[in-house]
């Protein structure tokens, strides 16, 4: 005799405690420390350049992502403190580097400054690996193209978005 059981409702995770939120401000900033890695500058930028352009791009990316995930009454600030940074130049995406973004995620209420949900969120654009004679050619090939015609930041910004709003909804 074999017997099934369920649970009609989903375990406590972080969509449950957010559930009667809405997203107020959007922040982005950076630890003192922040881990820029190697390759990450495009025709030699600024670091300050960097960092306001990867700040920019994330606080935007970050709004549209999670505001259908979060509709309730009250408001919910989102605060994400990078931690690492790291994305490749074209020379390193054609040498199979990838680009990765780690940051912590505090969700507080807007009202008391309540702590609601805290995480790590990580996102990555990964480069085209070689593999093999014709395989490498290609994967060269695409690299290269690739290098020159994607914003790695805002590639980094959606992956880390689509993570944010995966935590959030889980």
């Amino acid at each position: 005799m074999v017997i099934l059981t369920s649970c009609a409702s989903k375990p406590p995770g972080v969509n449950n405690r957010l559930l009667d939120y809405r997203v107020g401000e959007v922040r982005v900033a950076f630890t003192d420390k922040v881990d820029l890695g190697v390759f990450q500058r495009i025709d030699n930028e600024d670091d300050r350049d960097f960092v306001k352009r990867v700040q920019t791009s994330l606080e935007k990316t970050l709004r549209r992502s999670i505001e259908s995930s979060l509709n309730g009454p009250k408001t919910a600030d989102v605060s994400v403190t990078l931690t690492k940074i790291d994305v490749a130049s074209g020379i390193g995406r054609v040498f199979e580097r990838d680009s990765r973004m780690t940051g912590i995620v505090e969700v507080a209420d807007a009202k008391s400054g309540a702590i609601l949900a805290e995480g790590t969120i990580s996102g990555s654009d990964r480069a085209i690996s070689m593999g093999g004679n014709i395989g490498g050619l290609i994967s060269l090939m695409s690299n290269v193209a690739d290098a020159a015609t994607t914003d790695r930041v805002d590639s980094l910004a959606r992956d880390f978005s689509i993570n944010l709003k995966y935590w959030i909804e889980n």
